[in-house]
């Protein structure tokens, strides 16, 4: 092979390790999160999302806190806090007055400062447990208040999809109000089962209960539950025996069950229901 001809073999494999050792000299930057909305001195929360869980009937609000980088917003995060905020329509600086807070949430809390900022720090959360019987769209959104020397400043820019939700979330909760957290403890030597519970309008975010609202203890020896409660409360006929124990007050949270003393036989669990 002739010289000229070994040259232009050669010639595009040298341009591609040109080309490579080009590609490596280029600078790796690292990817970053989502760039912050609107002006980062006012330590605006970013990516606000809100997921309600039918299981608990609790909306989950997360966010992050600001990720760009100067000595006042690093310094200032750490004394800022959020407030949490929840309403029937879109929440914007206009409407903030008649959204309801029902949660603080301290902004960081870390020692170095420069911690607090994202994606370093892990972001925060906060719930709101939804009251019974609802089913509609609620916005949720943050605000951020903190000081800077001995002066207090608040923010309310509440960019959509920053610190306030763009699009609402759907909550559907069940319109019976019943007890929660439900415990039954047997006593062998007092012949007696102490059943407790926390009554749902004693809950936080929850309303008063309804005039004259009582609380209906019931014993089986099936299992009661939405399918056959109805059945149960209209005395209609069921596959096993069911004693009304006690009729109460709702705002009783326990009730004792005396085991007469008939009751010799060792027995299979039974249920109670309140």
């Amino acid at each position: 092979m002739g010289a000229n001809a070994l040259n232009r073999s050669l010639q595009p494999k040298a341009g591609l390790m040109v080309l490579l050792m080009l590609l490596m000299t280029v600078p790796l930057i690292p990817t970053s999160a989502a760039a912050d909305i609107g002006d980062a001195s006012k330590l605006q929360a970013q990516d606000i999302a809100a997921t309600f869980d039918p299981v608990s009937e609790t909306t989950t609000i997360t966010w992050r806190n600001i990720e760009t980088f100067s000595g006042s917003n690093v310094a200032n995060l750490q004394n800022a806090e959020y407030t949490v905020y929840r309403h029937s329509e879109p929440i914007t600086p206009g409407t903030l007055g008649a959204a309801i807070p029902f949660a603080n949430v301290t902004a960081c809390v870390a020692i170095q400062s420069v911690e607090c900022l994202a994606p370093t720090h892990p972001g925060h959360s906060a719930s709101f447990l939804v009251g019974a019987g609802v089913n509609d769209t609620y916005f949720y959104a943050i605000t951020t208040s903190w000081t800077e020397g001995e002066q207090a400043y608040s923010s309310s820019e509440l960019e959509s999809n920053a610190s306030s939700l763009y699009e609402g979330v759907h909550e559907v909760t069940s319109p019976v109000e019943t007890p929660i957290f439900f415990q039954a403890e047997y006593s062998l030597t007092d012949s007696e089962t102490t059943l407790s519970w926390y009554n749902y309008h004693d809950l936080p975010n929850s309303d008063p209960a309804m005039p004259d609202t009582r609380i209906l203890v019931w014993r089986s020896d099936g299992e009661i539950g939405r399918d056959n409660g109805g059945a149960v409360y209209e005395g209609l006929p069921t596959n096993y025996p069911v004693e009304l124990l006690a009729n109460i007050s709702s705002e009783n949270s326990e009730y004792v069950n005396v085991i007469p003393v008939s009751y010799t036989h060792l027995t299979l669990p039974t249920s109670d229901l309140v």
